[in-house]
């Protein structure tokens, strides 16, 4: 039997609150992330306990272990998981909650980590509209304890015992390979579950009681005061960045190993401070708190179509934490606590299972059930689909590599490019509109890499690859001489966090590619919306308000994007380049719109659809006329 400790308890407390935080408001603890993985050590601690001293005892069996897991996890999880669904069909447009449907089966089969990196972004402009990203960590912690007690079992009959050799070589493959990951696509990083092993493990190598007691008590004092410190500064200090840094992990998850370790022997003045009755509740709810807080937020900025004030952020997390508090004493403690029924339990959790997914099914068969909007609502939604189909072929994601000489081509089937569109996604569905107007004899190839601009020299941490994609693109495009033309296209507001090294690496490009004759063409940056844009002005007309209401003003367009056109100007100016404003294509006096009575102009919230590059390439035909054809 694991002995009770009230510190560990509280330390769940530490890990939850700053991760409520930050999902509230990421200014608040920019680094209120790190809960999650104090929250792996503390998994990986008690969990390892109970399997080990089953292990020792000859008590431990796969169905006593899954079923105590059953019991813990699935009672509030799918509780949850059925408000969140009844709340999704009222709220969601039918894109999103297709979506919603793939990612609840995948909840259901804890393999969510896998269909959130396949959706990507944890950190971008659409991951707070996913009502379930919160679920990749569940996923990927079941995940680790489907193996880990074969890797136990095994451990123990053919290696004699020798666990710590075991946990620690599992431990350094987990963050080599993190730190591997990171090179290669941070986002695997953070999904991965091999690649979060180390923080689990560590929490094993705690139960295993093998490090050296700690019979001082300044010892045991100095130890956890610095554990929790190590905790709060990294959820003070940290920011996204760091979190794509894999290894980055380690400090977190050590501060919460510190505090556990010092426990073991004896108390300190920071585990009487966990052991408060507050701190402790709040520990004890942690796992329900974590279940709502952040469909409550998603639902919330669902509804009010990202345009959320601190009041109502501030009310889902109190009716999250209400939630918490019900489900937490009607679901999670009467199941946990309850000895009765098991025969059955592992039925009622593949029922359950079944049911999440049925539900998945007739969500997707149905595509989003669109009848539950007006027929105004439903043309405006459809607008979501309204991007170049060709984008998983010809579009470099996720290091998929698109070779120049396989890029694709638009326009006349049986012309070389005389044009080239090279940029990140945001040129994808230009590089269509392009083709459509050049006329007979005329293509223009599309060279586009998602999250890597045009810059040469310059990769962000989610696209490590992207400096040698670049300067690939770059030395062909000076070679190839049937391409006369090229145009520039960038999601511009991305990158500022690096934009002097940005820069520079726009100004090489265009140096280069002058240098070698071709006329460069810079497209400046679009507006950027709060939410995607069909679903919004679907949602705003089911509301009964005009869809022209869906705007942002041209004052923060300028204010968001000034040192990106300052910069631009420059550059255009200094090697006398034509630009293309987008701003006099989508803004009027007072505001840039997504909607322009007739089309919607993005299919997001800043990818232009075919109709917006429609619009946009309308202002670059005059330079078009000028081009020289393919021969």
């Amino acid at each position: 039997m694991v002995k009770f400790r009230p510190d560990v308890e509280g330390l769940r407390a530490v890990a939850i609150i700053p991760v409520v935080a930050y999902h509230a408001c990421g200014n608040l603890v920019p680094g209120g992330f790190i809960g999650v993985d104090v929250f792996f050590v503390i998994s990986g601690f008690l969990i390892s306990k109970i399997i080990l001293d089953g292990i020792e005892d000859g008590s431990f069996s796969y169905a006593s272990f899954y079923r105590r897991r059953i019991r813990r996890i699935f009672p509030a999880l799918f509780f949850m998981l059925a408000f969140a669904s009844l709340f999704a069909g009222i709220i969601l447009s039918p894109q999103a909650l297709i979506e919603f449907g793939k990612t609840l089966a995948a909840t259901a089969l804890f393999v969510s980590n896998m269909e959130f990196y396949r959706l990507s972004g944890y950190f971008g402009g659409t991951a707070e509209f996913k009502p379930l990203l919160h679920t990749w960590s569940l996923a990927v912690e079941e995940q680790f304890y489907i193996i880990f007690p074969i890797v136990l079992m095994i451990t123990k009959r053919w290696f004699k015992g020798r666990f710590l050799v075991v946990f620690l070589a599992g431990a350094a493959a987990s963050i080599l390979l993190s730190a591997w990951l990171v090179t290669r696509s941070s986002t695997a990083a953070f999904y991965f579950g091999p690649a979060r092993a180390f923080e689990l493990l560590m929490g094993a190598i705690l139960a295993l009681n093998v490090l050296p007691q700690l019979s001082s008590r300044v010892a045991r004092e100095i130890i956890a005061a610095a554990g929790l410190g190590m905790i709060v500064l990294c959820a003070l200090v940290f920011d996204e960045t760091a979190v794509f840094q894999g290894p980055s992990a380690f400090l977190p998850c050590l501060g919460a190993a510190a505090i556990i370790y010092s426990g073991q022997t004896g108390t300190s003045a920071t585990a009487k401070v966990l052991s408060w009755p507050v701190i402790r509740f709040i520990g004890a709810i942690s796992y329900s708190l974590y279940l709502w807080h952040w469909p409550m937020l998603s639902l919330v900025r669902n509804y009010y179509i990202g345009d959320v004030t601190p009041f109502q952020t501030a009310c889902a997390v109190l009716v999250a934490g209400v939630m918490a508090i019900f489900s937490w004493h009607f679901v999670e403690r009467p199941f946990r606590s309850s000895a009765r029924r098991d025969k059955p339990i592992f039925g009622a959790a593949a029922a359950v299972m079944t049911g999440a997914g049925v539900l998945s099914a007739a969500i997707i068969l149905s595509s989003g059930f669109p009848e539950r909007f007006p027929a105004a609502s439903q043309r405006l939604f459809r607008y979501s689909g309204d991007f170049n189909h060709r984008r998983e072929l010809c579009n470099d994601a996720h290091g998929m590599d698109v070779p120049y000489a396989r890029s694709c081509y638009y326009g006349a089937s049986d012309a070389r490019a005389a044009m080239a569109v090279w940029g990140d996604s945001h040129g994808v569905e230009l590089a269509v509109a392009l083709g459509e107007a050049l006329g007979p004899g005329r293509s223009v190839m599309e060279v586009t890499s998602s999250s890597c601009p045009p810059a040469l020299d310059f990769s962000i941490p989610e696209r490590p690859d992207c400096a040698a994609h670049n300067q690939g693109v770059f030395k062909n495009l000076v070679r190839d001489s049937r391409v006369h033309s090229v145009i520039l296209v960038a999601y511009y507001s991305f990158y500022l966090g690096k934009w002097p090294k940005f820069q520079r690496g726009i100004e090489k490009v265009v140096a280069g590619l002058v240098a070698s004759g071709k006329q460069v063409i810079v497209v400046y940056p679009t507006p950027v919306f709060p939410y995607p844009a069909p679903d919004a002005l679907g949602l705003i007309v089911a509301h009964g308000l005009p869809a022209e209401s869906f705007h942002i003003s041209l004052s923060q367009y300028r204010k968001e994007n000034a040192r990106v056109i300052a910069e631009l100007d420059a550059v255009t100016a200094k090697f006398g380049l034509p630009r293309i404003a987008t701003q006099n294509v989508f803004c009027g006096r007072q505001y840039c719109q997504a909607y322009d009575g007739r089309d919607v102009l993005f299919y997001d919230e800043h990818h232009m659809s075919i109709s917006g590059a429609r619009k946009l390439v309308a202002s670059i035909k005059p330079l078009l006329a000028a081009s020289p054809r393919s021969q």
